[in-house]
């Protein structure tokens, strides 16, 4: 591992020793670049070495920011015999390798999708447009709601900066655990409900959740399993909410935001219901099946 002037590790490869980012590569080469190891032994940055291992699972096929190059991020992976953590570099959802002799680049997924009722108005959609193009038309209704917009993305990019730091990651992973316990006991109590009475659930605990809060449903049209989620949550692999890539559509109070991947990465799916918005179809604009992180 080489490190630069202040110390901090570069990942290189390759018989020069150049940063990763900085070369080119012919096809023939690149299968063999994809995939350089980086090890950390011991993880004396965390306090202990469970929190290491829980670090490590919450990463574990992951793709996670690597500095300098666009397309590919780390995933992390434990060997707890040997107590080391290897971080892989993989290909970033969604990235597009040039030809032969080309840089690596990645193509940026930035399309935000806006869902808005207003009161007893049809629902809106807006397709193709950028968060600040989702405010303004939000902003129009209601200056609060817009402002939760820029709120949702402010805590989401600190989250995601913070989360390098493994110490923090898992800070911020058993506190959310704590909230989301609550999520799963509402969860359960949808289930004893039929579908056409959870909006009456979600008017009934907005009194106590300024926030709003979203109902996924399995199905189209409200129907198959369902998932209440108040929590903010990187990636709904998890449990207790172990609802990656299921939603097909979704019921919501105030102003929430689902993403395409994990790690709030991907396209986006605002949710605005002033106070409420629903919507039978996620398929409609392409989201369903495919929603696994939400703010």
């Amino acid at each position: 591992m080489a490190r630069d002037e202040e110390g901090a590790a570069q990942v290189v490869t390759g018989e020069d020793k150049a940063p990763l980012a900085t070369r080119r590569r012919t096809a023939d080469e690149r299968d063999s670049l994809m995939s350089p190891t980086l090890r950390v032994s011991p993880p004396s940055s965390l306090n202990s070495f469970r929190d290491a291992e829980l670090f490590v699972h919450l990463r574990q096929h992951e793709h996670q920011p690597f500095s300098g190059n666009g397309s590919a991020h780390l995933t992390c992976r434990a060997n707890v015999d040997a107590g080391v953590c290897e971080w892989q570099r993989v290909p970033l959802p969604g990235s597009a390798i040039r030809r032969e002799g080309e840089m690596m680049t990645t193509s940026t997924e930035d399309e935000n999708i806006l869902v808005i009722q207003v009161g007893d108005r049809p629902v809106q959609v807006e397709r193709g447009l950028t968060a600040k193009q989702c405010r303004e038309i939000v902003s129009k209704a209601d200056v609060q709601a817009a402002q939760r917009m820029a709120a949702v993305e402010a805590r989401v990019a600190a989250v995601t900066a913070a989360a390098v730091d493994p110490n923090r990651a898992v800070e911020y992973y058993q506190l959310q655990l704590a909230k989301a316990r609550a999520d799963e006991e509402i969860s359960l109590k949808l289930e004893e409900l039929p579908s056409e009475e959870h909006h009456n659930l979600l008017t009934e605990l907005q009194q106590h959740h300024e926030i709003g809060s979203t109902i996924f449903y399995a199905n189209t049209k409200f129907g198959g399993s369902s998932r209440f989620l108040g929590t903010p949550w990187p990636n709904l692999k998890w449990w207790p909410y172990k609802f990656n890539d299921k939603a097909s559509s979704v019921k919501n109070v105030g102003v929430h935001v689902a993403y395409e991947h994990h790690w709030w990465k991907g396209r986006k799916l605002w949710l605005v219901g002033l106070p409420f918005v629903q919507f039978e179809d996620l398929g409609v604009f392409g989201m369903n099946d495919t929603i696994t992180s939400y703010a």
